[in-house]
């Protein structure tokens, strides 16, 4: 599932959103994976944002975040 929009008063500033959720299960072990992503914009650069968790027969086994800004470039 996710969202995305843009600035009635800056076309420069827009947003997106996702969440995603994946599961597998064998025998003896269930995974559950969730990925979160969000991507921002302003007038200089675009922000991003990542992460995943992980659990494993319902303990958090793995976790992770990504965060990066980068120049728009003209864009």
């Amino acid at each position: 599932s996710g969202e995305f929009g843009v600035s009635d008063l800056d076309p420069a500033v827009a947003w997106a959103t996702n969440v995603s959720h994946s599961q597998a299960q064998w025998q003896g072990g269930d995974v559950h994976a969730e990925t979160t992503g969000t991507l921002t914009s302003d007038a200089q650069c675009f922000h991003m944002s990542l992460g995943l968790r992980v659990l494993l027969n319902d303990e958090l086994f793995f976790t992770r975040s990504w965060s990066e800004s980068v120049p728009r470039l003209l864009m």
